[in-house]
Parts: structure tokens; C-alpha cells; sequence
């Protein structure tokens, strides 16, 4: 399948996303941004690879199988970085808080929602 990206043909390959709530106040009935999320990306055509909830102080250590290729770690949708078997992430509360721009005409699920083309308006 092709589709047009950028004003050439590309053809299209699905990604397995994981989708990691991190909250102390959601649980798997009131996650309603993952549950949304994940509609969204298997409707695009994309896997889920994992869903989870874990609360607001836990440390995640991730680690690729061996041999695994083609993997790129994104936080916000855009700059990705290429991983492979043999990095390891930690992932925890940092202790300095993060003060986040918000810009009035871009939004985070509009960035989303191109970079996985999806169609439809915003929820």
C-alpha cells in the first residue's frame, strides 16, 4: 500500500507502538487517553505492542531483545533516536520539575495524528 507523504509516494509500514500511562489516579476503566490511543493507532493500521498503567513513582528499565533491528525511541512525536539490543533506558521521576511550552497553533495530537496519518477531527 502507498500513500502520499510530502509530495512523493511512500509506502506505508505499520509500527508497533507501546502506550505507557503513568498515573497514580488512572486505572485500566478511566484511562480514557490509552483507550483512545489505542482505537487510533490499530485503526491507522499500526500494532499495539504493550498498554500499561503504573503509578507516578515507579523506575522502568527497557532492554530490546537480542538481534532486534529497525528500533527508534520517540518521547514527543518528533525526533527519534535509533536503540538497539544492546542499549539500556531507565525511565523514573526526574527531581527537577519540567516546565513544558505549550504553543497556541501547534498541539500535541495534531503532531501525533500527522506523523501516524491519521484522519478525523480532534476528540
Amino acid at each position: 500500500m502507498s500513500r502520499a507523504h510530502g509530495g512523493g509516494e511512500r509506502e506505508f509500514r505499520p509500527v508497533s507502538i507501546a502506550i505507557l500511562t503513568v498515573s497514580d489516579s488512572r486505572d485500566e476503566h478511566t484511562d480514557r487517553s490509552g483507550h483512545l490511543l489505542v482505537e487510533r493507532l490499530t485503526g491507522a493500521g499500526h500494532r499495539l505492542a504493550e498498554k500499561l498503567i503504573v503509578p507516578d513513582d515507579v523506575e522502568i528499565t527497557l532492554r530490546l531483545d537480542k538481534g532486534s533491528s529497525d528500533i527508534v525511541l520517540t518521547l514527543d512525536g518528533q525526533t527519534g533516536l535509533n536503540i538497539t539490543d544492546k542499549d539500556v533506558i531507565t525511565v523514573r521521576r526526574s527531581d527537577h520539575p519540567l516546565n513544558l511550552i505549550l504553543l497556541p497553533d501547534r498541539h500535541y495530537f495534531d503532531v501525533l495524528k500527522a506523523k501516524l496519518r491519521w484522519s478525523g477531527g480532534r476528540v
